[in-house]
């Protein structure tokens, strides 16, 4: 089976049909009374063949058959979502793991998978088939440390903060920043829920850093900036 699938021209092309509408066709063709197969099928469309296969067994989807049911794909993208919420997203390496996990403890082999262990080539097709709900990104390293702070804990700050401001002079007040630059411990592709802005990978370890920070006063007064390695 080649990589990216391509009919041959010279051999005949069978009319592709919209899933839905057959559905429609066999819903209405079940529960109508006295009504012609040949008439359904006319009014939607579609051959009578068709439609008498589709309502008289399960029907299999074209082409090679899915490692995993549409329900273990879904429950497959909740957790990898969920795991990404925490802080400790998969990788696609670790999704075709799991795969092979889940297969090995139902007993199930397929013949396509090397020892049950899916190839890129699954995630690639998983990935696709279900972009509307997870994605692949590069993701932010943080640590620990930064990822317990929660939305609440930001506001109580700025509350108790405008109490100690209060009735001082803006010369009197500074604001800084530090940036910290070090050398990058390697960022990866991870598994994440579709549209999230910041995908972040919790990771605490890093190595040499330079710290550069700025401060100015609340009336407009930049101080001299100040430079130091670790």
């Amino acid at each position: 089976m080649p990589r990216v699938y391509k009919p041959d021209p010279t051999r005949k092309r069978y009319k592709k049909y919209n899933i839905e509408i057959i559905k429609k066709a066999v819903e209405e063709y079940a529960s109508s009374r006295n009504v012609k197969l040949e008439d359904v099928a006319k009014k939607y469309g579609i051959h009578k063949s068709v439609l008498y296969r589709h309502s008289t067994r399960d029907m299999k989807q074209h082409g090679g058959q899915r490692a995993l049911s549409d329900e273990t794909e879904m429950f497959l993208i909740e957790n990898i979502n969920k795991c990404a919420e925490w802080g400790y997203p998969l990788d696609t390496l670790d999704l075709r793991y799991i795969v092979k996990m889940y297969l090995d403890r139902m007993g199930i082999i397929h013949k396509r998978f090397k020892d049950n262990f899916p190839g890129p080539d699954f995630v690639q097709s998983f990935l696709l088939r279900h972009k509307n709900e997870i994605s692949q990104r590069v993701c932010e390293n943080i640590k620990r440390v930064r990822a317990k702070v929660s939305p609440d804990t930001i506001k109580e700050y700025f509350i108790e903060l405008a109490k100690s401001l209060n009735g001082i002079p803006a010369s009197n007040i500074l604001n800084y920043d530090e940036t910290n630059l070090t050398d990058d411990p390697g960022r990866k592709k991870i598994l994440i829920k579709r549209g999230c802005k910041y995908p972040e990978r919790v990771l605490n370890h890093t190595k040499s850093s330079v710290s550069i920070m700025m401060a100015g006063t609340a009336d407009g007064k930049m101080l001299p900036v100040v430079i130091s390695g670790i």
